[in-house]
């Protein structure tokens, strides 16, 4: 991470490039990842399994997600 709070290096996986040389972007940055425009497009299959959990468990869902992923960073 850079004095600006941006983050320097590889950002991608190369074939052939050392793991240890991989460089994860800030996860939880400043910048917005969407704004008012963004569309995010969801299948009919999907929007049926969504409305099938209901609001409660898409909330721990969400919540359990987030804590796997905090304990990764």
């Amino acid at each position: 991470v850079d004095s600006a709070g941006g983050s320097g290096g590889l950002h991608r996986v190369h074939l052939g490039v050392s793991a240890e040389l991989f460089v994860l972007p800030p996860a939880l940055g400043h910048a917005k990842l969407f704004d008012g425009q963004t569309l995010l497009v969801i299948s009919e299959p999907e929007k049926q399994i969504l409305e099938d959990m209901g609001a409660e468990s898409i909330k721990n869902e969400i919540a359990n997600s987030s804590v796997a992923v905090m304990k990764l960073l």
